[in-house]
């Protein structure tokens, strides 16, 4: 008598952290949970009323996170994030309308409570902050 295993019978036990088994497509997809198509939050300061700004959200695993300089005059910032991936945090100038993207990304289960501290020592800041990901 021959014995045949059965190959895979819970594929979604297999799949990482939020993704999903796609029977379409037999293999791991992005999870229709979140609501589908991309995600976006946003946040604003302005120096010398503040000296940072903070966006938190959750998020996915992946997240592209913009700072954008919206002065007349360059600045200097500094963001740090929670959980911490780039320690020491990351440095930017930005020329007056210029922006700057960075990825992040970390492997832990979803939704992922993301908070970005953007700090500046410039003497004038008007600073916006974005972070777009895909839905899990």
């Amino acid at each position: 008598m021959l014995f045949f295993p059965t190959l895979i019978t819970h594929a979604d036990e297999i799949c990482p952290p939020g993704l999903c088994w796609d029977p379409n497509l037999e293999w791991c997809d992005i999870c229709d949970e979140g609501g589908g198509g991309g995600q976006s939050a946003s946040a604003s300061f302005a120096y010398p009323a503040q000296t940072s700004g903070t966006l938190s959200f959750n998020g996915n695993q992946v997240v592209d996170y913009t700072v954008k300089n919206n002065n007349i005059l360059g600045v200097l910032l500094t963001t740090n994030s929670n959980p911490n991936i780039y320690p020491g945090g990351w440095s930017v100038a930005l020329y007056p309308g210029q922006s700057s993207t960075k990825v992040y990304s970390i492997l832990k289960n979803v939704p992922i409570g993301w908070v970005f501290t953007v700090t500046t020592g410039s003497d004038a800041a008007n600073v916006s902050m974005s972070a777009t990901w895909n839905s899990w």
